[in-house]
């Protein structure tokens, strides 16, 4: 009779590391952030209603966290900045919600749509990180939204 080992199991039954896919539905999301002005809480910024949105105190370093719910591949993102924006800003990803790997940082950041792209991620949460404001005002983003591999953008 053959034995199997606990890491066969473990991976028969299902019970490891969630392998990562695609992005779960928005509303499944949660967000934190550093902080929020009265009225302006971080969920605005993934509502959908891009009339709405979040916006910090304003301080320097301030940032919005998205636990997307589970694991997923993301290879970029799209933020929707009001005029009280940051100037230099981190797209981040971790495992864990402790652990932060930068995929894309942004100095000097004109506009207010952004388009990212970076090298695809396998992470759950994702954080926005407003290292400089482009002015005396907080941070505001009308919306966030993360781009999977069905994303990519096509060459031809």
């Amino acid at each position: 009779m053959r034995s199997l080992s606990i890491a066969a199991i473990v991976w028969l039954c299902g019970w490891g590391p969630e392998a990562a896919g695609q992005l779960s539905d928005r509303a499944d999301w949660i967000v934190m952030t550093s902080a929020s002005a009265d009225a302006h809480p971080g969920q605005l910024a993934i509502d959908g209603d891009g009339g709405t949105c979040w916006i910090s105190p304003p301080q320097d370093d301030q940032w919005l966290m998205v636990d997307l719910g589970k694991t997923a591949t993301i290879i970029g993102v799209t933020l929707d900045w009001d005029w009280q924006r940051a100037a230099d800003y981190r797209v981040e990803s971790s495992s864990d919600g402790q652990t932060w790997t930068v995929c894309r940082a942004v100095q000097e950041a004109r506009g207010a749509w952004h388009r990212i792209y970076f090298p695809p991620s396998d992470a759950r949460y994702w954080r926005i990180y407003c290292a400089r404001r482009v002015n005396a005002a907080g941070n505001g983003l009308f919306e966030v939204d993360f781009l999977d591999e069905s994303q990519r953008p096509h060459v031809t």
